[in-house]
């Protein structure tokens, strides 16, 4: 039957089986009876002229024992038939969770490379093998991020490391003057490198369960504005021209925070647009969600960056970003920031026509 095909969940499947039984029980009963009642009736009739009180007590209690030993025969038939569909149903539902036991198993020895490729035709055990997959693609996934976090925090603070000790080896050993030059250019590394700590630190701060807002009611129209201000500075150096379009909206927010995911984004938005170009930064609602946009016409940011952009360290172009100051961590406190204000997110770009990232927040 086609019923039979589709996939049922566990109950289901049970109360189907249960009634399977019952009634092929209740059938057999029914015909068995019938045929041995018709039977004793027809024996009853023919010979009634011959029976005599002694034979029909006699034939009474033989239909008697043939009622029970009936009865008996379809408890017997009844009883193979329900551990028939026990050990079946076991079957069914036992290999599945073997087999998910394993994978479990599997994952907890550091196979997260792995995925499950079994499917049953019970709904429960889908679910749960997909799961399953779901957990070790997840786990792949952070194992991969821990691996290259460890990598990109160990090359980050090597390279002025080094060059520090570079600089303090040569003028030790005498090879260099310390001129007031050199111990700036020392110095220089080692801001970057603070600068770099106090980043790690920012981010570990964001994504502790123990970090809180302080949120409260602003003006967030006004708080755009003085970002915009403060940065005309730094865009004028390129010829950038800064447009705006803000809506005059208020929310509840934490300032600091926000006016710091802002300030990266048009930060960046200024580094990577090139000379004469143009900046357009929207606030606005949009089905009781605040939106707020900074769109560019600058370099832009590859396809196959994009999925990768607000992770920690990446960068699209590593030699770029170090000779620009960037070091892969400000988009992600960013999306770190945002995440506290239960909000997303995103980037749309196209290279050589620009990159526009869009903030939504609940109003």
């Amino acid at each position: 039957m086609e019923f039979n095909k589709k996939k049922l969940n566990l109950n289901k499947k049970l109360i189907f089986y249960l009634a399977m039984v019952m009634i092929g029980i209740i059938v057999i009963m029914a015909i068995s009876i019938n045929l041995s009642v018709e039977n004793k009736i027809i024996y009853y009739f023919s010979n009634m002229v011959e029976l005599s009180k002694e034979s029909l007590t006699e034939s009474r209690e033989l239909f008697l024992q043939d009622m029970t030993n009936l009865i008996i025969g379809i408890s017997l038939l009844m009883i193979i038939v329900v551990i028939a569909i026990a050990v079946f149903l076991s079957q069914k539902i036992s290999k599945p969770i073997i087999v998910v036991s394993k994978m479990t198993d599997f994952i907890k020895k550091g196979g997260y490379d792995q995925t499950l490729e079994y499917e049953s035709s019970i709904v429960e055990i889908d679910n749960l093998i997909n799961s399953i997959n779901e957990l070790s693609r997840e786990l792949y996934k952070m194992e991969n991020m821990r691996k290259k976090l460890t990598s990109d925090i160990s090359h980050e603070l090597r390279t002025p490391l080094t060059s520090i000790q570079t600089h303090l080896e040569a003028m030790i050993d005498g090879i260099w003057e310390p001129s007031p030059e050199r111990l700036n250019s020392v110095n220089e590394e080692v801001i970057r490198l603070s600068h770099l700590v106090n980043q790690l630190k920012n981010l570990a701060k964001f994504d502790s369960e123990e970090n809180k807002l302080n949120l409260k009611y602003e003006n967030l129209t006004q708080i755009v504005k003085n970002i915009i201000y403060n940065n005309e500075g730094f865009a004028m150096e390129k010829n950038i021209k800064i447009k705006y379009e803000l809506e005059e909206i208020n929310a509840t927010i934490d300032k600091e925070k926000i006016t710091q995911v802002i300030v990266n984004l048009l930060s960046n938005a200024i580094r990577y647009t090139c000379m004469d170009g143009e900046i357009l930064i929207k606030l606005y609602k949009k089905n009781d969600f605040i939106k707020i946009t900074v769109k560019d016409n600058g370099i832009g940011i590859p396809e196959e960056s994009l999925d990768y952009i607000f992770e920690r360290f990446y960068r699209v172009d590593k030699s770029r970003c170090r000779n620009t100051g960037g070091t892969g961590i400000g988009l992600t406190i960013c999306k770190s920031i945002i995440d506290l204000h239960k909000g997303k997110i995103e980037v749309k770009s196209k290279i050589n026509e620009g990159s526009e990232f869009i903030i939504t927040l609940p109003s």
